[in-house]
């Protein structure tokens, strides 16, 4: 049977990845709204990084049984990445190619999400300077290609310069709008996950990992794009490129 998580710790793993599947290429949300009025449906898998039993992909004999079965060996992703990682018995994904996916993953949603601002997000009351502010962050979005340039032909020396960019961007836009605007905290939280990839990568590194952080930021900037569109959903998003990094509910 093998070394399996424990049902906490499969919902911690869930939590932490803010139930979005840890590829970074990916933008699955793992958690949706049932048919039934007071469910909802998980779709995401608590998956080993080092296999749980003997013959498994990425399987470590020196492991215990207790660290085969611990958080820090999970991973979080939906039905299809779990499935493919661990093909070819897990040849085409690394162990440390794995443990980078959770961590720069995890680290984003904590750096983004987290706050008491974001407690009370729903109960704010936005103003037409905070409706003006988002059609503007609509805008600088929409002309950033690398947030939307296949990986394979992005130019690590640009990404981080477009980041940091976007970055001084989102913070000058909303630095004279009110500290419970919903735009300035939906502002802030991307130019957090900016900052976070910023302090995660530089041009040095190698391309798998910056992908990696690039794909991450990604699903922050398009979290909190969703976000801004469930607030203010009059406002259009002609770019669909830019749609499209908006993590959406999919089964696999």
């Amino acid at each position: 049977m093998g070394d399996k998580f424990s049902p906490s710790t499969v919902s911690q793993l869930a939590k932490r990845a803010g139930y979005i599947c840890s590829n970074p290429k990916c933008n699955r949300m793992t958690i949706g709204p049932s048919e039934v009025a007071d469910s909802s449906i998980l779709a995401g898998i608590a998956s080993h990084i080092r296999a749980g039993s003997e013959g498994g992909p990425r399987y470590d004999p020196n492991q215990t049984s207790q660290q085969r079965k611990s958080i820090n060996n999970g991973l979080w992703l939906c039905g299809t990445c779990s499935y493919m990682i661990d093909k070819n018995n897990g040849a085409d994904y690394t162990v440390s190619q794995l443990e980078d996916w959770k961590k720069i993953h995890e680290g984003m949603i904590k750096d983004a999400l987290e706050g008491s601002k974001r407690i009370i997000f729903r109960m704010l009351q936005s103003t037409p300077e905070d409706h003006r502010a988002a059609e503007e962050i609509m805008t600088i979005l929409s002309n950033k290609g690398m947030l939307l340039v296949p990986y394979e032909l992005e130019n690590p020396e640009y990404v981080l310069h477009s980041v940091e960019e976007l970055r001084r961007d989102l913070v000058n836009l909303v630095r004279y709008l009110d500290v419970s605007s919903k735009v300035r905290i939906i502002s802030e939280s991307m130019a957090k996950a900016c900052r976070s990839y910023m302090n995660q990568t530089s041009v040095s590194n190698e391309h798998i990992k910056i992908n990696t952080a690039l794909g991450a930021l990604r699903k922050m900037i398009g979290l909190n794009l969703g976000e801004l569109l469930d607030v203010y959903d009059d406002i259009e998003v002609e770019n669909e490129e830019l749609r499209s990094i908006i993590p959406r509910f999919q089964q696999s």
